[in-house]
């Protein structure tokens, strides 16, 4: 571990507050910029653009998530039923780990990595237990 005396402390703080200022600089001369081009045909075209990408990936997101709330809650009520089957035989059920909000979180959001693993070892993206 390198020893940082004053010194280094020192130019450390200066180059940061010296970046800082450049920063801000820059900032301000990019706002100048922006208002002299707002009302520009220009802007409102790249505005406009960005707006259609903004909308095309809200909607790709609200699908992604939409798909992840059914594989959840298809999974979760397989798993459920193969929770029971397995205890009405008599068979050692494991407690579930991630049962909570942190499940549902990890479901919608990983949902294409379990059901390409469940597909590529079992067969079937709403692999459980009993269907092994």
């Amino acid at each position: 571990m390198a020893y940082w005396g004053p010194s280094w402390g020192l130019v450390v703080v200066l180059g940061l507050l010296v970046s800082d200022c450049v920063f801000i600089q820059s900032a301000k001369r990019l706002t100048r910029d922006v208002r002299r081009i707002e009302g520009s045909a220009e802007m409102k075209a790249r505005n406009f653009n960005i707006h259609k990408i903004a909308y095309v990936l809200l909607v790709f997101a609200l699908i992604y998530l939409g798909l992840g709330f059914g594989f959840h809650f298809k999974w979760k009520s397989a798993l459920d039923a193969c929770r029971e089957e397995r205890m009405a035989q008599g068979e050692f059920v494991d407690p579930e780990v991630f049962g909570n909000a942190l499940g549902v979180i990890f479901d919608v959001t990983y949902w294409p990595v379990y059901s390409r693993a469940n597909i590529y070892h079992f067969g079937t993206p709403l692999a459980t237990p009993c269907s092994h």
